[in-house]
């Protein structure tokens, strides 16, 4: 039996990895798919020493023996408690000041994010705890003040965001989070992973796009027309979120 092993981002499998599996069994009945979370302190490692066929993620760092592409991108919305005195305030630098953030991370970059986030608003500082999960990081933040930054087309699946918590606006300038399919390039060698990986990077750009336009993007490297790509056999002649 083919495999593939991918490992994701927890909010990438959340959002669209029901979908993601229906089409490769239907496609590739005979593939086992296996799924692991990001976790080792480089992000690139597991497909660097072979472990993966497929990072799936905001990649930060890249190598040239990587081939990857750009999936779509979301804006950054903060997240608090549903009785934070920030509820009803879109943040910028002044209302920020006296609050504290969190950070979600198994690669021990969560800090370095936010730090890139804040310095778009001429801020810097302010981590007080990094999670390793994003359960992890709920539960802090519902007996905390601490704001968490999250990617924005969570707004669009309600058991991402529970009862409890409110999701809240930022400045525009904010940068956006940009969402990669990586492979290494000697993976280009098998057909069977190279249609998988096609399939499953265009799925997951057309599932992003029909998402509300301020929540999703589509990659820098794409038009501005809806992704043509239907997965054949699949019987998603009408994907609904």
């Amino acid at each position: 039996m083919a495999s593939l092993k991918v490992r994701a981002d927890d909010a990438i499998m959340s959002a669209f990895g029901g979908k993601i599996l229906t089409m490769v069994q239907k496609n590739s009945p005979n593939c086992l798919m296996s799924v692991s979370s990001e976790w080792n302190l480089s992000e690139l490692s597991g497909l660097l020493a072979g472990e993966i066929d497929i990072h799936i993620g905001a990649l930060r760092t890249f190598d040239r023996e990587i081939r990857w592409r750009c999936l779509f991108a979301t804006e950054v919305i903060g997240l608090v408690r549903k009785d934070h005195p920030l509820v009803g305030q879109k943040l910028t630098p002044q209302n920020l000041i006296p609050y504290r953030f969190l950070g979600i991370s198994r690669l021990r970059r969560g800090e370095k994010r936010v730090d890139v986030l804040l310095g778009h608003l001429g801020m810097s500082g302010g981590v007080a705890t990094i999670a390793q999960t994003y359960a992890q990081a709920l539960n802090i933040l519902k007996n905390s003040d601490l704001v968490l930054f999250v990617p924005g087309f969570i707004r669009s699946f309600r058991y991402m965001i529970p009862p409890g918590f409110v999701p809240l606006a930022v400045p525009e300038k904010w940068n956006k989070i940009e969402y990669f399919l990586a492979w290494h390039r000697q993976t280009e060698a098998s057909p069977a992973k190279a249609r998988l990986r096609k399939d499953i990077g265009s799925l997951i750009s057309y599932l992003a796009y029909q998402l509300p336009p301020n929540e999703c993007s589509e990659g820098l490297h794409k038009e501005k027309s809806p992704p043509a790509f239907l997965p054949s056999n699949t019987g998603l002649t009408s994907i609904k979120i």
